[in-house]
């Protein structure tokens, strides 16, 4: 059994506490953060995040990670796949009782999966529909900007979404 990237469009996406979607923050291409079946690890050939771009996302407000499939997929595991997941998504941290800020890069291990779309034996991914990967839920008197406000270039507010699944 081999490893099959997730090949696709991959949005980022603002969702209220009410699941409405308020503003897709970006949409880029799997190949813009890596080809292959392997994650990407020099973290200066990634996109940017451009943190003037971003909406503020509010308390108990969403980050959703959502995929579009260029190809269908079928899967072929026993176990869960998210450990084949890389995500790192620069944001920009504020308490909004004191003021703080403060730069963070959340990975899959920050993310909420329920309701979303999970790794299964013999689950079939079908191309040109939106699915669900996750999402990261804003704390109480805390909101959230995606990017970092002070950059170093090179490596501050590069993003990496790579998926892959396990196939025959």
């Amino acid at each position: 059994m081999g490893n099959t990237q997730m090949v696709g469009k991959f949005r980022l996406v603002h969702y209220d506490y009410n699941d409405t979607a308020l503003a897709v923050l970006t949409e880029k291409h799997a190949y813009e953060f890596a080809k292959g079946n392997t994650a990407p690890t020099d973290r200066q050939t990634q996109p940017s995040i451009n943190i003037n771009d971003s909406t503020i996302i509010k308390e108990d407000d969403k980050l959703v990670v959502l995929v579009n499939l260029d190809d269908n997929i079928t899967e072929h595991s026993t176990s869960s796949q998210r450990s084949l997941w890389t995500w790192q998504i620069p944001i920009t941290f504020k308490n909004e009782r004191t003021g703080n800020k403060f730069k963070k890069t959340l990975s899959v291990n920050d993310f909420s999966f329920t309701g979303a779309e999970a790794p299964a034996n013999s689950k079939a991914w079908v191309s040109g529909k939106w699915y669900m990967l996750g999402y990261y839920q804003v704390p109480a008197q805390s909101s959230i900007k995606l990017g970092h406000t002070i950059q170093d270039v090179r490596v501050d507010s590069k993003i990496i979404l790579h998926q892959a699944l396990t196939t025959s």
